[in-house]
């Protein structure tokens, strides 16, 4: 249903996952994710399957928790009885499904985020061998002389988290065979001044689990957010606000984060896609792995496309941002993207205001159609075209050319009831220039951080609003 939410958050990838599932709304989810990336019950009783585990937690007869299910030492043994959700109790919003935590405080950041080496009911959350694969950006020199400074294992941490009930499906029914997932993206953060700032590069790791494995989580989610007090939920997607109220150490944060330790790890991840700056900071690279046997086996992926080079399908690709001064890019992209919806000469800004007002048009409908899941998904579009839709659609089409991608007959449009027009924005993606020395000179990042700056691109806040809608419309309990 959903593109890819990116190796920062976004859309850098394609695949699919599925995996086990734990009892209803209660107990606690351990954590494990962005773009195109937790066990429930720790302490306290998870039923799985009918059957209640943890300290504390019964289960009654035949797996039923009775009326709410009994409490454990820290969790509840199922929402209403049975030990997989098949429904969902309360309505899922923007913010339940796609979760970016905080970026934290220099006092906060290290400890408060849930680390890729963490262990779970799964297995190690995201595996070394894996991350070996998708080499990325980060703080540790590399061997030889003028290397690129790479992210260590140790230090990648999890800054969001998304549910995805059918990936890569246009048109999704009950009867759709979908591929299940929870997502994590992530990245490696570093103190900056008197904040934090995350380099300029991601990974986003997709995880198979079963339908009532996900419905689970979201009931969970939407527990631990009312019992919270119940803000956060609705949209626009932002830094999640109980979390920015409570901090990285609050109730809400360590039980997601536990929630995803229950239900990610190396024995579910099934892809995992990557992001990373290069060539100081002017080139953008994308690549992905689908992933076997707890991380022992990777395979690359063929990203859709790009031309390949004899029997060669490429695997690789690169968006440049041109070597200019002015915040117009004057960039490229390799290999460049074949077939339909091509905006790609919107990467090079003068040319792109030498087009006919026809040719304009055709530019709106490309970004409608490369940021509409219902038309588009990561096995038919490139990672760097749903990565740069949004920076360059609003810097350069919207705010150069005066075209507008919603203008289009094809633009997304939310379904009016559970997820309103207002919830649709993202955030801000203005290019970066000297006097704005925070923001990077272009932002692809899709749901992450940007240096020290939320990054939420459209297509994500696209996915997000369909899989809330598709949630509640199929499985929400009637009274």
């Amino acid at each position: 249903m959903t593109g890819s939410g990116g190796a920062a958050g976004g859309d850098a990838s394609q695949g699919g996952k599925g995996g086990g599932a734990s009892g209803g709304s209660g107990g606690m989810l351990p954590a494990g994710s962005g773009g195109h990336a937790g066990p429930i019950g720790g302490a306290g009783g998870s039923a799985s399957g009918g059957s209640a585990s943890g300290g504390g937690g019964s289960a009654g007869s035949g797996g039923s928790a009775g009326s709410g299910g009994s409490a454990g030492a820290g969790g509840s043994a199922g929402a209403g009885g049975g030990g997989a959700a098949r429904s969902l109790t309360k309505p899922v919003m923007m913010n339940d499904v796609s979760v970016l935590f905080p970026i934290g405080t220099a006092a906060d950041y290290s400890s408060g985020h849930l680390r890729a080496d963490a262990m779970g009911a799964r297995g190690v959350l995201f595996p070394s061998a894996v991350a070996e694969k998708l080499p990325i950006t980060g703080s540790a020199a590399s061997a030889g002389i003028g290397g690129p400074t790479l992210a260590p294992h140790a230090n990648l941490r999890v800054v969001g988290v998304r549910l995805d009930p059918c990936f890569a499906e246009l048109h999704v029914s009950l009867t759709t065979t979908c591929k299940n997932q929870i997502r994590l993206v992530f990245q490696e953060l570093h103190a900056s001044g008197d904040g934090v700032a995350a380099y300029d590069s991601g990974i986003h790791a997709l995880y198979s689990i079963t339908r009532e494995e996900l419905l689970a989580i979201a009931n969970e989610i939407v527990r631990l957010r009312e019992a919270a007090g119940g803000q956060g939920g609705k949209g626009p997607l932002a830094p999640h606000k109980l979390m920015q109220t409570q901090g990285l150490m609050g109730s809400f944060s360590m039980a997601l984060q536990k929630l995803i330790l229950q239900y990610a790890g190396e024995q579910n991840l099934v892809r995992a896609t990557a992001l990373t700056e290069s060539n100081a900071g002017f080139n953008w690279s994308f690549t992905g792995v689908d992933v076997a046997d707890g991380g022992r086996t990777t395979t690359s992926i063929a990203i859709a496309t790009l031309p390949a080079t004899g029997t060669m399908k490429a695997t690789s690709e690169i968006f440049f941002r041109g070597f200019a001064t002015s915040t117009d890019p004057v960039g490229s992209f390799t290999p460049m993207p074949t077939g339909p919806d091509d905006f790609t000469i919107l990467a090079d800004a003068k040319s792109a205001s030498t087009l006919s007002a026809p040719e304009k048009a055709k530019l709106a409908t490309a970004l409608a159609h490369v940021d509409n899941p219902t038309i588009t998904t990561p096995d038919t579009v490139d990672c760097a075209r749903c990565h740069t839709a949004t920076p360059l659609g609003q810097n350069v089409a919207r705010d150069r050319l005066m075209v507008l991608e919603t203008s289009d007959a094809d633009a997304f449009k939310p379904d009016g009831h559970w997820v309103t027009a207002e919830e649709m924005a993202t955030t801000d993606f203005r290019f970066g220039s000297a006097e704005n020395g925070g923001v990077p000179a272009v932002n692809v990042h899709a749901f992450s951080y940007a240096n020290g700056i939320p990054a939420i691109n459209q297509r994500t806040v696209n996915e997000t609003a369909a899989v809330v809608a598709f949630l509640n419309d199929s499985f929400l309990a009637r009274p």
